[in-house]
């Protein structure tokens, strides 16, 4: 299964660990080149511009449209939702505008963490969107797809 994975530039560790458990549940795990690079420590200078979530760095990189593109050729989508601040669970403002092209799209949603209750101001449109909450199970997906 194509999945589509969405979360903030903040978390390097966490995207390649669930990026190689998503492979390793055979499933394709989409992402931008960019991530891996950094992983890598190969494009400091963006790692920090992209930490600052710079809408330059947006643009030149054009990472909006990058992801709309990941999206229409998924299956589903893994919102990496961690905790920010004192909001568990966060959804960042690119990854619910992410989650709004998975739902038009009919691609099934999948959160790693539970919604958060303290983001009051998406929480009705996040619960009609009907994503499905994994609470870092990711061999939940495949029973959820293909039982």
């Amino acid at each position: 299964m194509k999945i589509t994975v969405c979360w903030s530039a903040s978390f390097r560790g966490e995207k390649i660990e669930i990026r190689d458990q998503l492979i390793e549940l055979w499933h394709v795990p989409l992402l931008d080149e960019w991530t891996e690079k950094i992983f890598k420590w190969e494009a400091p200078e963006l790692e920090k511009q992209v930490k600052q979530e710079s809408s330059e760095v947006k643009k030149k990189f054009d990472f909006i449209k990058m992801y709309y593109d990941f999206i229409v050729e998924s299956d589903a989508v893994l919102i990496c939702n961690f905790s920010k601040k004192s909001i568990k669970n966060y959804i960042w403002s690119n990854t619910f505008l992410e989650i709004g092209y998975a739902h038009v799209y009919w691609k099934k949603i999948f959160l790693l963490n539970p919604i958060p209750e303290k983001q009051e101001y998406i929480l009705d449109e996040l619960k009609a969107m009907d994503p499905i909450v994994l609470n870092w199970d990711l061999s939940l997906i495949k029973k959820i797809c293909f039982t």
